[in-house]
């Protein structure tokens, strides 16, 4: 890759990029229409279909989030003890918070947080006059 110009690997990348975005969208299409064709009467959970050599392994979950405006209502009808056995609290950093306060705060905060780089990110943009 040494032998290409910065311009040329830029050219490669949007290529790369655009033929990427096609893909994506034409194998979602053949997700969906395999679906319908092969699971019309999807079920929660696996379901798994054998037709000679291919075997198609379809699997459907449901997200569950919590309306938190609703739960404390709920929780009343439940034994006690539900709350703890149904639901996870799990402490997350507001980073608008944390930009806050002080640097000499923020490296107390820090003893308390596992800091880990994300992927870098790389955007180009063409201008043409």
């Amino acid at each position: 890759m040494e032998d290409k110009t910065a311009p040329q690997l830029v050219d490669e990348l949007i290529k790369i990029t655009t033929w990427q975005a096609k893909a994506k969208k034409r194998k979602a299409a053949i997700e969906i229409e395999l679906i319908k064709r092969k699971f019309p009467k999807k079920k929660q959970g696996s379901n798994k279909l054998r037709e000679n050599e291919i075997v198609y392994t379809l699997t459907c979950a449901m997200d569950k989030k919590v309306d938190e405006s609703a739960l404390e209502a709920v929780l009343e009808k439940l034994p006690e003890g539900s709350k703890d056995r149904l639901f996870n609290y799990t402490p997350k950093l507001v980073a608008a918070g944390y930009k806050e306060f002080p640097e000499h705060l923020r490296k107390i905060i820090d003893q308390a947080l596992i800091i880990t780089p994300k992927k870098d990110a790389l955007k180009i943009e063409i201008h043409t006059e």
